[in-house]
């Protein structure tokens, strides 16, 4: 099944073209990381997924529907998006904004406590649940809205997931912990785009790879695809050595 596709996107702002002939198409259960140094236009393509900015040309089709298609509500049903920032200043409790991801639902107050409480579990914040959200550090946010989107995509069939830079905050265990729980639930059936700058985060976790630069594909495929020296010297200009992982099978970045 193909929850998502990426029609001959083209994107233009100021005299400067900022995304410019992606295509691609994402399957469910699959993973698909958009890698590129700054400005390669990572963050712009998936504010053109998410509906937030209109290509000037092309189309984002999502379970083979076009995006304009959608009302906002329908949408809310089948897709979350974590931006790479989350402004939230008035001091709801962790409870209550995991809580908000479950807004677009008529599932009951019952089975709606019960998804958000499974997903502050699984996040690490449950012990958070009552805090305020505005007390806590940089990566319990983050934790925080990991939840919220899974809430919001809780006892959905195939959702798909749009990620901005999701570990920022996060320390070395949660990330490790969360990406590993994004891949139980891969095999579920949710699909996700995730912009990353960690190549080898990327590698371990992802699928397939969409690398960018300057707004274009500059190489698509498999981790071990997408991750080759000369790739590297062209995107990053890096002379980097891509080795096999020792613990698995998809390859190391070292620089």
């Amino acid at each position: 099944m193909v929850v998502l596709q990426a029609e001959s996107l083209y994107l233009k702002r100021q005299q400067r073209m900022l995304v410019e002939d992606v295509n691609f198409s994402l399957k469910a259960g699959e993973i698909l990381m958009l890698v590129g140094p700054n400005g390669a236009g990572k963050s712009t393509l998936l504010k053109m997924l998410a509906g937030e900015w209109r290509p000037d040309h092309g189309t984002v089709r999502i379970h083979e529907k076009r995006l304009q298609e959608w009302a906002p509500s329908d949408l809310a049903l089948c897709r979350a998006v974590l931006p790479q920032q989350s402004p939230l200043t008035f001091p709801f409790s962790v409870k209550e904004v995991v809580g908000f991801g479950r807004t677009p639902h008529d599932t009951g107050v019952v089975e709606d406590q019960r998804i958000v409480e499974e997903q502050l579990a699984a996040c690490d914040v449950l012990h958070l649940a009552d805090s305020p959200y505005t007390q806590l550090s940089g990566g319990e946010k983050q934790r925080v809205h990991w939840a919220r989107i899974f809430a919001q995509i809780g006892g959905i069939s195939a959702p798909l997931l749009l990620m901005d830079e999701p570990t920022s905050a996060l320390d070395l265990s949660h990330q490790l912990s969360l990406f590993q729980l994004l891949r139980e639930r891969a095999a579920k059936g949710l699909s996700a785009v995730i912009a990353l700058h960690d190549l080898n985060l990327a590698a371990r976790f992802g699928d397939r790879m969409l690398m960018l630069k300057s707004g274009r594909v500059a190489a698509a495929g498999t981790p071990r695809e997408v991750l080759t020296p000369a790739t590297l010297a062209t995107v990053f200009g890096l002379t980097a050595a891509v080795l096999p992982h020792p613990q698995g099978d998809y390859p190391l970045v070292v620089v």
